[in-house]
């Protein structure tokens, strides 16, 4: 932003930067314009693109870790609460791995599979059924996170904090 202010200079000056880096996107930007193969896929504030990304691609594209994709029958497996859609038509359900709320179960339905302490955040994948198959889920956490592969969990997650597309 001060090399934007810097070159604009109280003229009007609208800057465009091309970027591939998310972190660059998202912390230099105005407005978003997603790309993918040369088609727009969203404009938007880096903030309405994370938080309401039009499709699963636009999704994936925004957020370290990346989001967690499931079909709305593995996301009902997956966290404890989570109803299918009333229409029974098939979704895709998104939700962010800083949304994904654990707590310590020996018969839960996830079990921890890898850990990474990154610093800030400690990101947790865990192992899922998911409708006969098995999903992995990611979870970011704190980064003081005491947790062990191997260790069992219910997930959950709040409904403000789930992305459904039609599929």
């Amino acid at each position: 932003h001060r090399l934007q202010r810097r070159l604009n200079d109280g003229r009007g000056v609208r800057m465009l930067y091309v970027t591939h880096d998310q972190i660059e996107a998202m912390s230099l930007a105005d407005r978003i314009i997603v790309l993918d193969r040369g088609h727009v896929l969203q404009v938007g504030t880096p903030d309405d693109i994370y938080r309401q990304p039009v499709s699963p691609r636009v999704a994936q594209m925004l957020g370290t870790p990346p989001i967690n994709l499931l079909r709305a029958d593995q996301a009902a497996a997956v966290f404890r609460g989570f109803a299918l859609p009333a229409s029974g038509a098939a979704r895709t359900i998104g939700v962010r791995p800083e949304h994904v709320a654990l707590a310590p179960d020996p018969t839960g339905a996830v079990t921890v599979r890898v850990v990474e302490h990154l610093g800030p955040i400690t990101v947790a994948y865990f192992a899922a059924p998911g409708g006969g198959d098995e999903v992995d889920v990611r979870a970011a956490l704190a980064p003081t996170a005491a947790i062990a592969v191997g260790e069992r969990f219910t997930l959950t997650v709040l409904p403000a904090n789930i992305l459904t597309w039609d599929s």
